[in-house]
């Protein structure tokens, strides 16, 4: 398992753009659930730097 190279300020932004996703619609219909869990879950561990609330 790789090590968690996020901060808790960094994780906490993709949080809460997440939430405003849910409030007010998403900004990926053509993404699946479990696409946008990959994603989350690639960027976390640090697979990528690429995070979810970057265009």
């Amino acid at each position: 398992m790789p090590t968690i190279v996020r901060t808790t300020d960094e994780i906490d932004r993709v949080l809460d753009w997440a939430a405003e996703g849910i409030d007010g619609g998403t900004r990926y219909a053509d993404m699946s659930y479990e696409q946008g869990l990959q994603d989350m879950y690639d960027w976390l561990f640090g697979f990528t730097d690429h995070a979810p609330d970057e265009d």
